[in-house]
């Protein structure tokens, strides 16, 4: 019998193989997501990330593989740029490399999504024409052809974790997703706000009320949200190879999607964020609970889609087997 755990999960996990601690080569991380295709535990599974200067070389694995899903679905990395200029040329490059490698293979690829980072110089400038330039330059570029990813999630670059410039570009996305509502524009979709959860040192994890600001600011401003890094276990815990405490999947989705249908304030969602104890999320046939907290399934699927996407993760096995550990899937 399904539960609410499978709208809950659904979808959520960007492989991210290439990426750290992983680091496979692409060859090996490609033959892996394959594998996890295969897997009962596949209906977690959503796109295969990548950088735009890999592209070329996975569509020329996917055309030699005739067991490659159809469509095979691609998240693109973008480079890192120092200032907007360089962000422009970033752009202008993927959108050359991502039109090049598509033309030519005549397999069903989607690449659906573009993580990117804003250059820090367009958040730490008083006037936020900066910011908005190069928001408005990614998407009208991105929207040019429909074998373009048709949404961007944008990050905060660094480890700084300064609130102040999380709600910069959150207000910045806001604004142009506003435009693009406000002028109907075709071919366009809503940008989000890419979050950092964790990396290879203690250091790169943000501290739980810097998450419950993010989210909560993001949700009242009505701005997509995905995860990335330091999600490959359920539930919070202290983790003895970074020696800090990691953030779980379960508190950072719960959080989110309850900030998203009940309006929390920063205060509960800090409580469900730095919550060690996995019984206190629960997954009934109707309805995804955490204490006194709840969501249907009908908004679990709604926020899914719309507001909480997914999270990126270099491995597949890590949270699957620590589900089955916890008897919340076989």
């Amino acid at each position: 019998m399904k539960t609410s755990l499978h709208p809950f999960l659904s979808d959520i996990i960007d492989y991210a193989g290439l990426y750290p601690p992983s680091e496979l080569p692409l060859e090996e991380a490609f033959i892996k997501y394959l594998s996890h295709i295969e897997q009962k535990e596949a209906w977690m599974l959503s796109k295969f990330v990548v950088g735009t200067g890999l592209l070329s070389e996975l569509i020329t694995l996917i055309d030699a593989e005739p067991e490659s899903p159809s469509p095979f679905k691609i998240t693109l990395v973008g480079a890192a740029s120092d200032d907007v200029d360089g962000f422009k040329k970033v752009i202008d490059n993927t959108v050359e490399a991502t039109e090049n490698a598509l033309a030519s293979t005549a397999k069903k690829i989607r690449v659906s999504t573009l993580e990117i980072k804003i250059p820090s110089a367009c958040l730490k400038e008083e006037n936020s024409s900066y910011l908005q330039a190069a928001i408005g330059y990614a998407v009208q570029s991105m929207a040019k052809s429909k074998l373009l990813p048709h949404q961007i999630f944008f990050e905060v670059p660094g480890f700084d974790f300064d609130i102040k410039y999380a709600k910069e570009l959150v207000q910045g996305i806001h604004r142009h997703n506003e435009w693009l509502e406000s002028n109907e524009k075709e071919n366009y979709s809503f940008s989000g706000f890419k979050i950092r959860c964790g990396g290879v040192e203690a250091f790169q994890f943000p501290p739980t009320d810097y998450l419950a600001e993010a989210i909560s600011f993001s949700r009242q401003n009505d701005v997509p949200l995905k995860f990335t890094a330091g999600l490959h276990h359920p539930v919070r815990h202290f983790n003895d190879s970074v020696q800090t405490k990691m953030h779980g999947f379960l508190n950072v989705f719960g959080a989110s999607l309850l900030s998203y249908s009940k309006k929390l304030s920063e205060a509960e969602l800090l409580e469900i964020l730095n919550d060690e104890n996995a019984s206190n999320f629960s997954f009934r046939k109707s309805e995804f609970s955490w204490k006194t907290h709840s969501i249907s399934l009908e908004e679990l699927h709604m926020f899914r889609s719309l507001s909480v996407t997914s999270f990126g993760s270099c491995s597949f096995d890590d949270p699957v087997e620590d589900l089955q550990e916890l008897n919340l899937i076989s």
